[in-house]
């Protein structure tokens, strides 16, 4: 089953104390994947719908 923007953002990591992330890095990095994954989401969506043609969302990619 995929994951959704909301299981993303929220995902903790167990603390390791000898080695390991920093977890506000950890966090601060899956917050930015949540966003960016909801918005590729809700863009599919859009072009599933046919207001946003595939053409533009890959120019869109692109620019990025």
């Amino acid at each position: 089953m995929p994951l959704t923007p909301e299981e993303i953002s929220i995902k903790k990591f167990n603390a390791v104390y000898s080695r390991g992330y920093d977890r506000g890095e950890v966090d601060a990095f899956l917050a930015t994947v949540a966003k960016d994954y909801s918005a590729a989401l809700q863009r599919i969506a859009l072009e599933a719908e046919g207001r946003m043609a595939v053409d533009d969302m890959a120019a869109e990619v692109e620019g990025v």
